[in-house]
């Protein structure tokens, strides 16, 4: 499957009609499986995690570029959650550089409407781990995303206090299955974890939209004992951390629609919004 424009893609559709991205584009499509949902069959969040790797992955190595992409943030805007057996498709694009960083955007539209936008942030790295300088000539493939410069910063802090009174917290052990051809604990289980806090919170099936916000700070490997901690405020914005010792590995929050308040706070990245 090689890169195309929307029209060759059959995607890129806005929530109420056509988009036009005008760059390079790559479609995908994947059905939701059993494996993919929870109990009350909607699209769990490390499955969304799973596909937009893969087909970020598949882009990737299409643009002859698949060596040395290591996620630093992702956010999530979900209109509507993608159900069991539904075929999903995704239309994937670069919407902006740094020196050694690129955004990525991405949409999951099922009959012809997008139900979930993702912006990624993902570092390009060398052999030895650090953040390296993009090749703008290989990158050069992506077309006219590569003039919009992005900002590396996290948004998210370390996460609530461990100790503190009104934070909950469990020991949530990693599994064989967890572990990449990396050697450390793939990104989509940061997810599995939120799933995990949402349900404890009775809040796994509240109804969207959801704004959800997961930085990476830095891997948990093989070996380590992470434990989930989050906190459940008051005006329904869920926040938490998987810890590794006295580090957060990575951060998280989730904010639901709740009367007339808006999921989306003003500035929450928007696929379909970051189109050129």
């Amino acid at each position: 499957m090689s890169g195309r424009n929307p029209s060759e893609a059959g995607g890129g559709l806005g929530q109420d009609g056509a988009v036009d991205h005008g760059q390079r584009t790559f479609p995908g499509r994947r059905t939701v499986r059993l494996g993919d949902v929870t109990g009350a069959g909607r699209l769990r969040l490390d499955a969304v995690a799973r596909f937009l790797q893969d087909v970020a992955t598949d882009d990737a190595a299409d643009a002859g570029l698949a060596e040395g992409w290591v996620l630093r943030r992702i956010a999530l805007r979900i209109h509507r959650f993608p159900q069991l057996h539904q075929e999903v498709d995704l239309l994937t694009w670069c919407s902006g550089v740094a020196a050694s960083a690129a955004e990525r955007c991405t949409t999951l539209v099922v009959d012809g409407r997008v139900l979930v936008e993702a912006v990624a942030l993902w570092v390009f790295v060398g052999p030895d781990g650090r953040p390296t300088r993009l090749d703008r000539e290989r990158f050069a493939v992506y077309g006219v995303a590569t003039e919009r410069r992005i900002s590396t910063r996290l948004h998210l802090d370390d996460g609530p206090d461990p100790d503190a009174a009104d934070v909950r917290r469990r020991d949530w052990p990693l599994r064989a299955a967890d572990v990449d051809v990396l050697e450390h604990v793939n990104n989509a289980v940061s997810l599995a974890a939120l799933e995990d806090a949402l349900r404890d919170e009775g809040r796994a099936e509240a109804a969207p939209p959801w704004a959800v916000e997961v930085e990476y700070r830095a891997p948990i490997d093989p070996d380590d004992r992470p434990v989930l901690v989050w906190t459940d405020a008051t005006d329904g914005v869920l926040t938490g951390a998987l810890r590794c010792g006295d580090s957060a590995r990575s951060t998280f929050r989730v904010r639901s629609s709740d009367g007339d308040r808006d999921a989306f706070p003003d500035g929450f990245p928007a696929a379909v919004a970051a189109r050129p």
